[in-house]
This record gives C-alpha cells, sequence and structure tokens, in this order.
C-alpha cells in the first residue's frame, strides 16, 4: 500500500506560508475538475513567486501546469511546462557541477535542497512526458519514459520523496494502461493493471491525493473489464470509484463512472438502463469540457437512437461524437464513428449514400492517420466501406454539442435493435 504522501508543494526547504497555502488550493481545485480556476490561481502566483526568485516554488508551479494541460489535452501547453522546468534543472546542475560559478553567489538553496528539488521535479517532468507520449498513442515512447521514472535515482534518491516517487509511478502506470486501452490494446495494459493494483492494494488513507489516485484506477480497470466482456469484475471497481468520488464531491469522476456503466449496460444489453446511466453522466462531462468522454456519450446516445429506429437523430448524435474526435485526431475512434455512421444509412436503406459517406480514396483514408500499432483495423476499414472525412462545408464539422443532454428515446422495441454495431 501507498504511504501517506507527503504534499506535492511540500519541500524540505522552508515555504513562504501563503504561497504553500495557495499552491494546496490549486491541488485541490485540481482533484475536483475545476481546472479553469486552478489555472487562474496558479498563473496569478509566478509573479509573486519571481519577485521572491523561489525556483523551487515556480517549479512546483509549472509541473501543476503541466498537469492541467495534460487532462484538458491542451499538449502544447504540458510541452512548455516540461521545456521550462528542464531549463530550471539544468542550470541548477550546472551550479552543481561548478559550470555555472557566475551563478552560485545567487542559490539561496542549500546543496541538499537543491538535489531534492532536482530529483523531484525531474520526476515530475518524466511523468508529464509518459503523459503526452500515452496522449499521442506513442506507447512505446510512454513505456521508455515509465522506465525511466521508476528506476530515476535508486536506490540512492532523497528519501523524503520514496511515498510521491511511488504515488507518481503509479500513477503514470495508470495513465499508461488507459491510453493503451482506448487504442484497443488491452493485453499489452494488464501488466500496468497487476502492478497498479499491488500497489493500491488496502484502504488507503483517506488523503485526497490516494482516494482520487484510487478513483482513476477504478474507473480505468472498470472500462478495460467492460471493453474486454468481464460485465460482473466490472460493476463493484465502477460502484467503489464512484462512491469514493462522491464522497469529496468530485462530480466529473463520479459521471465517469456513470458512463463505464452505461457502456456496461449497453454490451449487456440493457438499453433503458444505458440510456438512463449515459443521460445522468452527460451533464457534467460535458460542463468539464472532456472532449473525448463528450463523444463517448454522443456515440451512445447515437446508438440508443439506431435501436428505436430514430436514424435522423442517430446520424446528427454520431455527427457530434465524429466532430469531437477530429478535434482531438483519434484515428481509431474516428474510423469507428465513420462505420456507425455508415451503417445509419444502410438501416435508411440507401446504400449509395452510405458508400458516398464510408468509401473514400486512399489519400483520404490516410489523412485519417491509423498509426503503426492499429493497421490491423485497416482491412476492417476497407471491407467496411473505409474510411470517410468530411467534404468542405459539412455542416457536421462545425455543429457545436449542447451542454444538455438529447431528448430520451422511446423505449419501444425496435427490430433494429438487434443490429448493434460497435
Amino acid at each position: 500500500m501507498l504511504s501517506a504522501p507527503a504534499a506535492f508543494y511540500d519541500c524540505a526547504v522552508a515555504i513562504d506560508p501563503g504561497v504553500a497555502s495557495d499552491l494546496a488550493r490549486a491541488r485541490h481545485l485540481a482533484l475536483a475538475a475545476d481546472e479553469g480556476a486552478a489555472k487562474e490561481l496558479l498563473l496569478s502566483l509566478m509573479p509573486v513567486i519571481e519577485q521572491a526568485d523561489r525556483d523551487d516554488l515556480m517549479l512546483e508551479v509549472l509541473a501543476q501546469l503541466g498537469e492541467l494541460y495534460l487532462v484538458r489535452t491542451a499538449y502544447d501547453g504540458v510541452t512548455e511546462a516540461v521545456r521550462r522546468i528542464h531549463d530550471c534543472l539544468d542550470t541548477y546542475r550546472q551550479i552543481r557541477s561548478g559550470q555555472r560559478p557566475d551563478l552560485a553567489g545567487q542559490v539561496t538553496l542549500s546543496d541538499a535542497e537543491i538535489d531534492q528539488m532536482l530529483c523531484r521535479y525531474t520526476r515530475r517532468a518524466l511523468f508529464l512526458q509518459i503523459g503526452l507520449a500515452a496522449a499521442h498513442g506513442e506507447h512505446e515512447a510512454a513505456e521508455s519514459g515509465l522506465r525511466d521514472l521508476i528506476d530515476h535515482d535508486l536506490p540512492t534518491g532523497p528519501a523524503e520523496l520514496a511515498g510521491d516517487h511511488r504515488r507518481l509511478v503509479t500513477h503514470a502506470r495508470v495513465v499508461c494502461a488507459v491510453a493503451l486501452c482506448d487504442d484497443d490494446l488491452h493485453v499489452q495494459s494488464i501488466p500496468l493493471w497487476e502492478k497498479v493494483f499491488d500497489e493500491l492494494d488496502g484502504p488507503g488513507d483517506g488523503s485526497e491525493d490516494d482516494d482520487s489516485l484510487r478513483v482513476l484506477a477504478g474507473t480505468g480497470y472498470g472500462r478495460f473489464c467492460v471493453e474486454t466482456g468481464r460485465l460482473v469484475e466490472a460493476e463493484p471497481w465502477l460502484r467503489r470509484a464512484e462512491a469514493r468520488a462522491r464522497e469529496h464531491g468530485w462530480e466529473l469522476a463520479a459521471a465517469r463512472t456513470q458512463l463505464e456503466r452505461a457502456s456496461a449496460a449497453w454490451s449487456a444489453g440493457d438499453r433503458s438502463v444505458a440510456q438512463e446511466l449515459v443521460h445522468a453522466a452527460y451533464p457534467s462531462i460535458a460542463e468539464h469540457a472532456r472532449a473525448h468522454d463528450v463523444s463517448r456519450c454522443w456515440l451512445y446516445f447515437g446508438l440508443i437512437s439506431i435501436s428505436v429506429e430514430a436514424l435522423d437523430d442517430a446520424d446528427e448524435r454520431l455527427g457530434h461524437a465524429e466532430r469531437h474526435w477530429r478535434e482531438l485526431g483519434r484515428p481509431l475512434h474516428i474510423h469507428r464513428i465513420l462505420l456507425q455512421r455508415s451503417w445509419v444509412d444502410i438501416l435508411r436503406g440507401d446504400f449509395d449514400a452510405a458508400r458516398t459517406r464510408a468509401v473514400a480514396p486512399s489519400p483520404a483514408r490516410d489523412a485519417v492517420g491509423l498509426p503503426a500499432g492499429l493497421r490491423h483495423h485497416e482491412p476492417l476499414a476497407r471491407r467496411d466501406f473505409g474510411c470517410h472525412r468530411p467534404a468542405p462545408g459539412d455542416p457536421h464539422s462545425r455543429r457545436h454539442s449542447p451542454r444538455a443532454p438529447p431528448p430520451r428515446c422511446s423505449s419501444r422495441p425496435s427490430t433494429t435493435s438487434t443490429r448493434r454495431r460497435r
């Protein structure tokens, strides 16, 4: 079990109480998915920290900002945060090695404090790089970064950072495992999940950081179970994650567990429960602008519409899902949503429209950009009409998803409900 964590900003050096309190509040806001308020608070601290000439605190601000940008898919911001962290750390390494005697007199930290700062924020930067690689589907790079993070400064690193290190490694494993599942690489994620739950064995210490990690892991693993057909195993993981999230008032985290439970209900053929759960989950997910999960909600809205023969509604809802996935550049999900939209035309009996929508010349298919790890999906794309890129002027490429969920579909039986395509 992970030991009780030191706060991410709690360094061995003396910290201004006001700044420390604001850093703790920013962390609290981030865990509650209020990234906008957390970002504004962190940015407001930067001038004060610069004036005080506290590089250790500036590194903490940059690390927290990097995490905010990562969860909000603002990847340019993550890259900039990592660059600035490395620039600062490189300067201190040069000072410690005697290469910058001109700056040595300006340093107010002891050698031990510098070494701890270098260790802490090198690891934080590694975590951000791992998350960035995983988000882009660069799983080999993420795996390499994870190995570097696991081995960093062991066994000679500061003992005070051992708990933070284990927590950061576990978080990175969850991020990598979830990204693998996003790309249908479930088998590769199994060793990561095993190590995650070996580390999280036990009830936890009740801290926000510990509970947040457990909610993230439980939700991710619950989704893994649903997508690999282990529906019975998924339910308790998702229920526990939801209960822990609601105990802290984390509405987005609770909504994400509801989305995974909706996915499980749909897989089990329980359309009414799936509809109830996805409608309950959508408002919070849309409010917090989680584009990938917003798309998944619209996917299920569309599938439910198909199952009751509301094909016009289905096409509109699937169009919302496609737009968000195109904005995120998710090739596998773009491929799948195009197949779903072509099936709407097929169920209408309009095979020419289905072919026009789905069959695209090679350059358009290449523009979707299936990465090397997903090439095994390409024959399926060709067999099921291929992939399609919206033509200029396609209204679906400009339509905005509403914040409120669409009206519920009628629960009347439908002969098309047996034709669900996922």
